[in-house]
């Protein structure tokens, strides 16, 4: 049996060559894949095969699942005041907004949210916090990746 340690090398092992290859050639590794793995996110819906160290993410395939249900099912249902941040955080249970939104972004990275419920999570809200997910002037590149990270 693998020990913790054993598995929590491999995993950083893994991280590495993962942002190494995107900092190098970057048009060969989504970009989405790559933001997952620098933030230590599950990239389960890029790589669902990917799931080998899904125990070592600090953001499981769990959580991303979780998030994305929601966000599916508010904007089905086109219950656009309903999509924020703060909103998405609470119903979910998180004591901040720091995991949604990383999620959040990684989802919009991916093109696994609709285009009006992303522009939804870009306004404004009653409390004043706006996503800072990703848009067509914006994007994760090679130049946003600091190391050690």
């Amino acid at each position: 049996m693998e020990s913790q340690a054993t598995r929590r090398r491999d995993y950083e092992s893994r991280r590495m060559a993962i942002l190494s290859a995107f900092l190098n050639h970057p048009k060969n590794v989504h970009k989405a894949y790559a933001f997952a793995w620098y933030h230590r996110l599950s990239p389960v819906l890029i790589a669902p095969y990917d799931e080998a160290f899904n125990d070592e993410h600090c953001v499981t395939a769990a959580t991303v699942d979780r998030v994305l249900f929601l966000v599916e099912k508010l904007t089905a249902a086109k219950q656009w005041d309903s999509l924020t941040l703060e909103k998405i955080s609470k119903r979910l249970g998180f004591q901040s907004t720091e995991v949604p939104e990383l999620v959040l972004d990684f989802l919009a990275l991916a093109d696994k949210i609709d285009k009006t419920a992303l522009s939804a999570l870009q306004e404004p809200s009653d409390v004043g916090y706006t996503l800072s997910t990703f848009s067509a002037f914006e994007d994760f590149t090679p130049e946003d990746i600091s190391l050690p990270s």
